[in-house]
């Protein structure tokens, strides 16, 4: 998981992730493993907002 960007030096910082114990539903969440970061040298990043794409539907009637 991406934790910090480094514009300047064209690097991005990553940490490690695990699932942790259940919650009462049963969903095990993710967590950041301490001490597991490095640095990966990126050229270009994309960030995307949002987590549900538009149905087709939707696109069609969206405004110009």
């Amino acid at each position: 998981m991406p934790t910090r960007l480094e514009e300047v030096e064209n690097a991005m910082e990553v940490v490690q992730m695990e699932l942790g114990e259940p919650d009462a539903s049963g969903r095990r969440s993710p967590r950041m493993k301490k001490g597991l970061e490095h640095i990966v040298d990126v050229d270009t990043v994309v960030i995307s907002m949002g987590t549900v794409p538009k149905s087709p539907h939707r696109l069609q009637h969206a405004p110009a």
